[in-house]
């Protein structure tokens, strides 16, 4: 009798669910890997938009205000009033409106839009008898967004509602503009008030 071995050809069973849960399980982790980092990539876009839109808003808002002769606000509305022109800035949730006017009726009308990011929120602050007139860009955090946090209790009835709003808001941008620095219409001959601008 002669003996003849045979080689095995194939795998068996167990090595072909080993080779597959490995597969899947290496499989499952990189679509996990590439979802984390296009959500990551989606949230850095939006943050550089929102930086880009806060600049362009600071520089734009600033340029208005030194050429400014007058200023007028009501509440989530101020207009610089120019020579022969007329800026207007209007707050709507999350957006900026910059609409530049002039009396001619030839002219057409000039409106650009800041976006800013979802959670922010713009206020103008022009103080009586003042030559400044302040851009502040606030942004709420994602736990307070139901219910602003107070420190004390008792603040959140004796203050104004401007005031509760701006509790457990994280600031992003402030710009305080001298009003008229450029302008030929001004009325003092004092040197132009320092400004700042802070991130």
């Amino acid at each position: 009798m002669t003996s003849r071995s045979t080689a095995r050809r194939g795998s068996s069973l167990i090595e072909i669910m080993v080779v597959l849960s490995v597969s899947s399980t290496l499989l499952v982790l990189a679509v996990g890997w590439i979802h984390q980092s296009i959500r990551l990539a989606s949230i850095l876009r939006s943050h550089e938009r929102h930086h880009q839109s806060v600049l362009r808003l600071a520089r734009q808002f600033r340029d208005d205000a030194h050429l400014a002769a007058q200023v007028f606000q009501n509440q989530n509305e101020i207009r610089f009033w120019a020579e022969d022109s007329e800026i207007r800035y209007q707050i709507d949730d999350s957006t900026v409106t910059r609409i530049y006017q002039t009396p001619s009726d030839d002219e057409p009308r000039h409106r650009e839009s800041y976006q800013l990011a979802v959670r922010c929120q713009a206020s103008f602050d022009l103080p009586p008898d003042s030559d400044w007139v302040t851009l502040t860009v606030r942004r709420r955090p994602p736990s307070s967004a139901a219910e602003p946090r107070t420190s004390n209790p008792d603040a959140s009835a004796d203050s104004t509602p401007r005031e509760s709003e701006k509790v457990g808001l994280a600031t992003d941008l402030v710009v305080r503009a001298a009003i008229g620095r450029w302008s030929d219409e001004r009325s003092d001959n004092k040197a132009p008030p320092r400004e700042e601008t802070l991130p």
